[in-house]
């Protein structure tokens, strides 16, 4: 089962990328995203909505940053509403098997990409 509903919540407000991940995105597209440096080789763009967003639907998607790839809403259905805070997202988990065993994937493979790309996580899987 896949718990994305393409609602574009994971789109908006700010996300962390790397420089690696900025390098990548413009070579691919053209287009330099800016932000504010922060430590190391992260830096803090703003993205609301991103400028990749059309329709609900990620133009970027094989290539999404690491943080898109990390977003999860808790949703179980396109008519429930995103949670707001991790505590939310892990009562979902706590009651519905399925919805943790696709975030944990989705999670760990968003960590193995993010460590190929800047981010140097501890290794997984």
């Amino acid at each position: 089962m896949n718990f994305c509903f393409r609602c574009g919540e994971c789109c908006k407000g700010e996300i962390r990328l790397t420089r690696e991940e900025i390098s990548l995105i413009k070579e691919r597209t053209g287009v330099e995203l800016r932000g504010i440096q922060l430590e190391g080789n992260k830096v803090l763009v703003k993205v609301n909505p991103c400028p990749f967003l059309e329709g609900n639907l990620c133009t970027i998607y094989d290539i999404r940053p690491c943080a898109c790839r990390m977003y999860h809403c808790g949703r179980l259905s396109p008519t429930d509403s995103p949670k707001k805070t991790i505590g939310e997202v892990r009562e979902v988990m706590k009651k519905n098997n399925e919805y943790r065993l696709w975030l944990e994937q989705m999670q760990a493979e968003a960590a193995a990409w993010g460590n190929r790309h800047g981010w140097n996580w501890r290794k997984v899987g």
